[in-house]
């Protein structure tokens, strides 16, 4: 019997559902050099990548022994799928396991924003007692407006929890028939400039580069704050922080970035700054256990991988 062997480019959890004939090596940090990565990956059948790893079209030519890439994510817009169909490599994903660990992450967002929690916790840690400030600025759910960009399977997710917390949910997608009951739609323009927090869930590539731009964030409600759990991308950073520093916009909290490891840039340096509030993570929003290790498990990625490999492979 054929042995198997997939290589993994950056962390992953090794599932114990594995096929006698299929064994899988992890190698943490190898997206970090392709040059590498090519070398190892000329003795493996299939290759599993994250979020890190850029399969570009030069490494895929490159790649002369895989037949299979998967993608440990809801989609797959560092991977160039074009090429790898030239290449007759089939690439496979993992959409919707994310979704309540990103929705739930909104959330929390959104009461950190209208509740002041970081800055309460800070100052408590100093020794402060301003209960009074918070008193006097601390905001409510019930009865706000939450403007929804993409109405996917996360997007809905939230909106859902959302609607049970009491907030009034605008939604805007490309598709308006997607939007029904009880989720109201909105074209962009109304969204923008009615509603007190914007969460972004809109796919990454070339449609949704630059959405949030300099002709549309004039828009924005003055003190609204912009929320980010999708891809960097989609928001121009440069225009963003002009936005902050005119005090237009009350914040933005950015788990993602344009370029990732975020760097020490403007945003960036001004995240704890008290003239505006920015909150830049790191992939925070999908990082919990029980999102991982449905991840890592996943019956249908896994069966559709180790299917393709057993089926496809000589």
């Amino acid at each position: 019997m054929k042995r198997y062997r997939i290589l993994a480019s950056e962390s992953f959890q090794v599932p114990s559902l594995l096929k006698g004939n299929i064994s899988i090596d992890v190698i943490d940090d190898l997206w970090k050099n392709p040059t590498e990565l090519v070398i190892k990956a000329k003795d493996y059948d299939a290759l599993i990548v994250r979020n890190m790893t850029k399969v570009d079209s030069s490494l895929i030519h490159q790649l002369k022994s895989i037949k299979v890439i998967g993608r440990l994510g809801a989609g797959t817009e560092n991977i160039d799928t074009d090429s790898a169909s030239q290449s007759n490599i089939t690439v496979v994903y993992a959409p919707i396991q994310n979704t309540n660990a990103v929705a739930e992450f909104c959330v929390a967002q959104v009461f950190n924003v209208f509740r002041h929690l970081p800055e309460a916790i800070n100052e408590a840690k100093q020794g402060l007692w301003n209960r009074g400030k918070y008193l006097s600025t601390g905001r409510e759910v019930k009865n706000c407006n939450i403007g929804v960009i993409g109405f996917g399977h996360i997007g809905k997710a939230f909106s859902q929890k959302m609607l049970a917390l009491g907030a009034n949910v605008l939604v805007y997608n490309r598709s308006s028939s997607k939007v029904t009951p009880p989720f109201q739609y909105a074209n962009l323009i109304t969204l923008l400039q009615n509603s007190d927090i914007i969460s972004i869930h809109l796919p990454g590539g070339d449609e949704t580069k630059g959405f949030i731009n300099k002709e549309n964030i004039g828009f924005i409600k003055k003190g609204a704050y912009i929320l980010n759990s999708s891809r960097g991308s989609i928001i121009n950073e440069d225009v963003l922080l002009k936005a902050l520093e005119s005090e237009s916009l009350g914040g933005a909290i950015l788990d993602v970035r344009t370029i990732e490891p975020a760097k020490a840039d403007s945003i960036a340096q001004h995240s704890n700054s008290n003239h505006y509030r920015v909150w830049n993570g790191d992939y925070c929003s999908s990082s919990s256990y029980p999102y991982f290790n449905r991840l890592c498990t996943c019956t249908h990625y896994l069966s559709c991988l180790f299917y393709l490999i057993t089926q496809y492979l000589p």
